[in-house]
C-alpha cells in the first residue's frame, strides 16, 4: 500500500518509471488488484498521460488467464479504452470495446467513448461539426455493441423505460418541483436538465391542441396528406389485386383522369362553334398546342392546361 501511495502521488510525467520503479514493470511491483486501483484512480482523476505511461509497463493481458479476476481486468481494460481515445487511436478503442463484456457499471463511460469517436470521424471526413440529424444518422450507423449495451432500446437518447416514468408523472402532474424533478432525475438516470426539458417540451406539444380538442390548420394539413396518401397506396393495391383476380389490365384513377381529360378536349376541337376552341390554337408547325402562360397552381391544374399538355404529349388525337 505504502509503494501504491507513494505511486499515485509521484508525478509520473516526469519520472516516467526510470525514477523510482527503473527497469521493472508495474506488474512486479503492485498486485493485480492494486493495478485495478491505479488504472480506478488515475482514470477518475483524468489524468491520460500517466495512466498511459502506466498501461505501457503492464505485460499484455488474457482474458483466459485465470489468474487474474475479471473485476479487476475490466478495470485495466477500461483504462485502456480511455487512453485510446485520448491519444485518437479510435481502431484499438473499439477492438477494446467489442472484445469483452463489460460490466453495467462501465457501460455509461464506454458508450460515451464508442459514440464520441464515431462522431470525431464523422466530422473528420466531413470537415464540420455534426448537427442533431448528424448524430442521430452516426448512432444508426455504428450501434453500441452489446458488450457496452444492455439491450434496452433508446429514443432521443432516452430509454425506453425512462420515457415511461416521465410520462406516467405528467399525467398526474405536469409542473413538477425541482425536488420532484431531482428525484425524476435519479431515477431515470438523467439530467434535471434533461428532466426539465423533456416536461418543457411535452407541455408544448400539448398546447398545439387548443381546450375544444381541435387541431391547428398546420396539423389539418399533415393529416390530408397522410390520408390521401394512404388512400393512393390502397388505389395501388386493390388495382394489382384486380388485375391478379381477373386477369385482365386495369386502369388506374389517374388513367382515368387523363381519358376524361383528353376525350373532352377532342370533342371541343372536333365542334367549331365550342366556345373554348380559342383557347387550342396551334403552332406554325400544327403538331403542337401552344402552352397558356401560367401564373397559379390553380390554373395550372385545370381543365385547359392539363388537356393541352395531355395533347402535346401524344395522349390525345392527332391534331394534323
Amino acid at each position: 500500500d505504502s509503494i501504491l501511495g507513494c505511486y499515485l502521488h509521484t508525478d509520473f510525467g516526469q519520472t516516467h518509471i526510470s525514477g523510482f520503479f527503473g527497469a521493472v514493470s508495474a506488474a512486479m511491483i503492485f498486485t493485480a488488484e492494486q493495478v485495478a486501483c491505479v488504472c480506478e484512480v488515475l482514470l477518475k482523476s483524468g489524468c491520460m498521460d500517466r495512466l498511459a505511461g502506466f498501461l505501457c509497463t503492464l505485460p499484455p493481458l488474457s482474458l483466459s488467464s485465470s489468474s487474474v479476476c475479471l473485476g479487476e481486468l475490466e478495470s485495466v481494460l477500461k483504462a485502456k479504452a480511455a487512453v485510446a481515445f485520448h491519444q485518437g487511436h479510435f481502431t484499438d478503442l473499439y477492438t477494446v470495446l467489442e472484445g469483452f463484456p463489460f460490466s453495467p457499471r462501465s457501460h455509461p463511460l464506454l458508450q460515451q467513448l464508442w459514440l464520441g469517436a464515431h462522431y470525431m470521424e464523422a466530422e473528420r471526413q466531413r470537415g464540420r461539426p455534426l448537427g442533431a440529424v448528424g448524430k442521430y444518422r452516426v448512432r444508426r450507423k455504428f450501434p453500441l455493441p452489446h458488450t457496452i449495451w444492455d439491450g434496452e432500446e433508446t429514443s432521443y437518447c432516452f430509454k425506453e423505460k425512462s420515457r415511461t416514468i416521465l410520462r406516467e408523472w405528467y399525467r398526474h402532474k405536469p409542473y413538477p418541483s425541482t425536488r420532484e424533478k431531482r428525484e425524476l432525475a435519479a431515477a431515470t438516470g438523467l439530467t434535471t436538465t434533461q428532466v426539465s426539458n423533456w416536461f418543457k417540451n411535452r407541455r408544448q406539444r400539448d398546447r398545439t391542441t387548443d381546450v375544444n380538442g381541435s387541431v391547428t390548420g398546420q396539423q389539418v394539413a399533415l393529416r390530408v396528406i397522410v390520408l390521401l396518401k394512404h388512400f393512393a397506396d390502397i388505389d395501388i393495391l386493390l388495382l394489382k389485386m384486380s388485375n391478379k383476380i381477373l386477369g385482365v389490365q386495369q386502369c388506374t384513377l389517374s388513367d382515368l383522369f387523363h381519358g376524361q381529360i383528353v376525350r373532352k378536349a377532342n370533342a371541343i376541337l372536333s365542334n367549331s362553334s365550342q366556345p373554348l376552341l380559342p383557347e387550342f390554337q396551334s403552332l406554325l408547325s400544327g403538331s403542337r398546342l401552344r402552352c397558356p402562360s401560367v401564373r397559379s397552381n390553380r390554373y395550372k391544374y385545370s381543365f385547359i392546361p392539363a388537356a393541352i399538355s395531355f395533347l402535346n404529349r401524344g395522349q390525345g388525337r392527332s391534331l394534323l
